[in-house]
């Protein structure tokens, strides 16, 4: 397994600052991954050579999973 970290973030580039729960930092991440989980960011992530995506949504997911579990 390759051990150089690396990050990605994604946004649209507006500073939320609306109130409410909806824009807390864990209703972001359920957000994401949620639509991670139905696919909505392969295109984000698709090898060029074979137009698959290097990641899956499920596997996003998973990566996420780990990370709570290290912590």
């Amino acid at each position: 397994m390759n051990t150089d970290c690396r990050s990605l973030l994604v946004g649209n580039g507006l500073d939320i600052q609306l109130g409410g729960d909806d824009f807390l930092n864990k209703w972001i991440i359920v957000r994401l991954l949620s639509k991670a989980k139905i696919g909505k960011y392969d295109a984000l992530f698709l090898n060029e050579e074979d137009s698959t995506p290097l990641i899956s949504g499920d596997e996003i997911v998973e990566l996420r999973k780990r990370q709570k579990l290290s912590t």
